[in-house]
């Protein structure tokens, strides 16, 4: 009986000992030796080679070699392209939100309320103030402006509401491009949107062109007939008896604005700086019955104006022709 005791006795023990064994491996297997110089990495978020880590509370990014390229600083990180972060950093209780690059650099300033993936390619950014600021994916601002409104058309294009302008949107190869512009132009206390189409996309930088030669016409146009106050256009170009006709005393009468079609092209001759403007005007002459009493023969017509742009970017109108639209 003894000896069975202790065979049995035995048999636990050895069985005993494996158990504690197979524990003490499996423990050692799977633990992971924490070294202050190299956080733990968490499974917070994950983009293509780059990681996101947690210390301390606050976050950072490490690249596939677990080496930190983004210290841990920041109370929030997102990755909308691999290697490219929106952050934020609570101030006095209020989230911050900004982007930096995989090197760490600041790209998007953190002052803002907000930042939004609008689509695959497009930031929006808003500000505590209900405005926007819009990034491309590779953290580049797409102008120097800020938006009180923005929309997302059935082609997938946006459109960018500032003072006076709308810009429609679409994206190539990372890059914000300019479709169509909506100018809001002004004669007198008649005000409308005019569509300015380029003949292909263009940047916001050279929307600013196009921008000021629809101005700049519309200020024509108004000299023209409410006076040049401010002699900003000379004598010469304000000889409208093209206009008149055969009533070169009369009073011409300004309806609508129809169009505005600004225009760049370059050549061998250099850059030129060209607008068509479509409006519609009257000129009183007596009516058919001999009354005494005057009506309105209204008119079409096109003033097609050429620019020059000087050192500092202003356009000034070198010669305005006219002829009926």
């Amino acid at each position: 009986m003894d000896s069975k005791i202790r065979i049995v006795t035995a048999a636990l023990f050895f069985i005993a000992l494996i158990a504690a064994l197979v524990v003490v491996y499996t423990l050692k297997s799977n633990s992971r030796a924490i070294s202050p110089d190299k956080p733990e990495i968490s499974g917070v978020s994950a983009s293509g080679s780059y990681k996101v880590f947690q210390k301390n509370g606050l976050y950072g990014v490490v690249n596939s070699e677990d080496e930190i390229i983004i210290e841990a600083v920041w109370d929030y990180i997102y990755s909308p392209r691999n290697g490219k972060f929106i952050v934020g950093e609570t101030k006095r209780g209020i989230m911050y939100y900004g982007a930096v690059d995989e090197n760490g650099n600041t790209s998007i300033p953190v002052l803002y309320a907000g930042i939004d993936v609008l689509n695959s390619e497009l930031l929006c950014a808003e500000t505590f103030e209900g405005k926007f600021a819009i990034y491309n994916t590779e953290l580049d601002a797409f102008s120097d402006e800020e938006f009180f409104e923005i929309n997302e058309n059935s082609d997938g294009s946006y459109e960018f509401s500032a003072k006076n302008i709308i810009y429609t949107t679409v994206v190539s190869n990372r890059k914000i491009y300019i479709e169509k512009l909506s100018v809001n132009c002004n004669v007198d206390t008649t005000s409308k949107y005019i569509d300015i189409i380029p003949n292909s996309n263009i940047t916001y930088e050279d929307a600013k062109d196009y921008i000021q030669m629809a101005f700049e016409s519309s200020d024509f146009i108004e000299a023209l007939f409410f006076g040049n106050s401010k002699g900003k256009y000379s004598y010469s170009l304000l000889d409208d008896s093209v206009l008149l006709g055969e009533n070169p005393n009369a009073q011409k009468n300004f309806y609508s604005l129809k169009s505005i079609i600004p225009s760049i092209t370059n050549d061998e001759s250099g850059i030129k700086y060209e607008c068509c403007v479509g409006f519609a005007y009257g000129v009183p002459v007596d009516d058919t019955q001999n009354t005494g009493e005057f009506i309105d023969n209204r008119y079409e017509v096109n003033a097609y104006l050429t620019f020059q742009k000087d050192f500092e970017g202003n356009f000034d109108i070198v010669s305005c022709t006219f002829s009926n639209s």
